[in-house]
């Protein structure tokens, strides 16, 4: 892949990737940059290191599928010098630069030599691994392949390192406004008493009658009416009735 071309793709997707609005948006915008640029597939996933048991969280996988099933079902992570290195890594490498790592007895040596020619089968000769940060789940990792061995290695790490990175900034900013949103939305949840107060205010009812209605206190009302406003982020109870009813919280 021509550098030059590959690192101005990567500056456009830096800038758009600040503008996405969703994980899908985000996750096309990536695909496109790296297929374009001769990664003809990749994962982003998270991995998890617990005593002797390794654990994975795909967050995008963009592998052959046929693979996935393969590396899974052979347990090809215990073997792969990719993904162990990934593991202790806090840099970025290439594939093969750990493609003669020496670990393991005869039977995983075998092993892990099989792994390498079924990937390179499947149009995974060489690749860049670029471990990120840390994240509650686990370390977040990029992994993306080539058909070919790599040309300009240090630029091509360079920018890749860069795409990942902003790719990964703007997974984490969408994910913290998606968690925000979810806890803003649990917050205004109405509660079974309020939805009872507010129905019987949408049909007419005063405060007071409405405190006899439901053998509750005219203060406690007026209590309820005040927590429902604030839920629904209104000003008035005329209209927290209205976004209630379209809303669906109350029936009449």
């Amino acid at each position: 892949m021509p550098v030059q071309n590959f690192a101005n793709d990567v500056l456009a997707f830096v800038t758009a990737s600040s503008s996405v609005s969703t994980e899908r948006e985000l996750n096309e915008k990536f695909t496109s940059l790296l297929h374009k640029n001769s990664f003809n597939s990749f994962i982003v996933s998270d991995l998890k290191r617990s005593g002797a048991e390794i654990s994975t969280q795909v967050i995008l996988n963009q592998w052959p599928e046929r693979w996935t099933e393969r590396y899974i079902d052979q347990n090809y992570f215990q073997v792969d010098p990719v993904s162990q290195n990934a593991l202790v890594s806090e840099v970025p490498f290439t594939w093969n630069s750990v493609k003669n790592t020496h670990f393991g007895n005869k039977a995983e040596r075998i092993k892990r030599t099989a792994l390498q020619k079924e990937s390179e089968a499947l149009g995974m000769a060489d690749g860049i691994t670029i471990p990120l940060r840390d994240t509650k789940w686990g370390k977040r990792v990029v992994s993306l392949a080539t058909e070919a061995p790599l040309i300009n290695e240090t630029n091509t790490v360079a920018m890749a390192y860069l795409a990942a990175s902003y790719f990964n900034l703007a997974l984490s900013r969408l994910q913290q406004t998606a968690a925000r949103t979810a806890a803003d939305q649990a917050n205004r949840q109405i509660s079974g008493r309020e939805m009872e107060i507010l129905t019987w205010i949408a049909l007419g009812k005063t405060s007071w009658e409405t405190s006899v209605i439901l053998g509750i206190s005219e203060r406690t009302v007026h209590v309820h009416l005040s927590t429902i406003r604030g839920k629904l982020n209104v000003s008035t109870t005329t209209q927290a009735v209205a976004i209630a009813l379209l809303n669906g919280y109350i029936n009449l």
